[in-house]
């Protein structure tokens, strides 16, 4: 049996609901030499059986079961760890790839194996059906750096330069379900740090951005699927990661992209907002959504920062007589 020329790893769990979809779209890429790993990290919700029955149908795929829940990271470690492809892809069971624009992307790492990471636009997909478009326009800089003000938009796929491990470092654009990568390079950096518990993604991204070439495609790569994650630990746990990511690889970047040290300070203070907001601390959530503007002024930081001072403002409800009795 020839070696795939395309790994893709969905890690699941609980996610039956969409998993079928996710599989369809990564089955639909439209290449010879696909092979799809889905990694079920102790379903509760009948995906054993569901995949069982895929499996049996003939579909494509392969699965690994793992019953100890130890969280998307290690699930992807795992898929890693019997992937066969050069190119790795990683889908999340709720998302939705762009099988066309996928494919384009694999052709681009098969004409320049040097690449480490590519990744590209995404749009973000709601309860409602409504999508929006994630990067440009949201990130400033990142938007600045691959939409030159003097030329028109182009679409094809291109190499971000030097300033790549800068630009994610600084704001994180990439969306784990639209990354492709070199399986070598991958091993090369350790893959993903399980010990962070949250931005294990985004660490990687930066070591591969270290490590080498950084491609973008402008088009719009896949749907991300927005589900509202708002308990005070899990954003804790989240802001903390992220402040360990800055702090670990803040020296190597700033020695190649001084900007990026001010959007990486917008970056941890819009995290430390989120945790604020989540634990019901009004002024520290406006006090840091305003240093969140301060270090990179942006029209979407200037919206976020009125709607926290007039959050400030308003006066907090008094508890009803009764709960006040008790």
């Amino acid at each position: 049996m020839s070696a795939p020329r395309l790994s893709v790893i969905i890690p699941t769990r609980n996610c039956l609901a969409w998993l079928p979809r996710a599989m369809a779209s990564a089955l639909a890429v439209p290449v010879e030499g696909i092979e799809v790993i889905i990694v079920d990290d102790g379903s509760t919700d009948g995906t054993a059986n569901f995949l069982a029955h895929a499996a049996a149908s003939g579909l494509p795929i392969r699965v690994l079961r793992r019953t100890g829940g130890e969280g998307a990271a290690a699930a992807r470690n795992a898929g890693l760890a019997i992937a066969r492809a050069p190119v790795v892809g990683f889908l999340d069971a709720d998302d939705i790839w762009q099988p066309d624009r996928i494919a384009e992307r694999l052709a681009w790492h098969e004409a320049h194996p040097e690449t480490a990471l590519s990744f590209g636009e995404y749009e973000t997909l709601y309860a409602d059906n409504r999508r929006e478009p994630r990067l440009i326009g949201y990130m400033p800089r990142f938007a600045a750096a691959v939409t030159p003000l003097d030329e028109p938009w182009r679409d094809e796929i291109g190499w971000l330069g030097p300033a790549g491990a800068g630009l994610i470092y600084g704001e994180n654009p990439v969306c784990t379900s639209v990354v492709l990568a070199s399986r070598a390079a991958v091993e090369a950096v350790g893959g993903f740090d399980v010990s962070l518990g949250q931005a294990e993604d985004w660490d990687l991204w930066i070591r591969l951005a270290l490590h080498g070439p950084v491609a973008y495609a402008p088009r719009s790569q896949g749907l991300h699927m927005h589900r509202a994650d708002s308990l005070s630990s899990e954003v804790r746990a989240r802001c903390l990661a992220v402040a360990t990511v800055l702090d670990r690889y803040g020296p190597a970047i700033r020695a190649r992209d001084a900007g990026a040290f001010r959007c990486s300070r917008a970056f941890v203070a819009e995290a430390r907002a989120e945790m604020a907001e989540a634990e019901g601390r009004r002024l520290a959530h406006l006090a840091w959504q305003a240093k969140a503007l301060l270090w990179q002024p942006s029209r979407r930081r200037a919206r976020s920062a009125a709607r926290a001072l007039l959050r400030g403002l308003r006066p907090r409800m008094p508890a009803p007589l009764m709960a006040r009795a008790a």
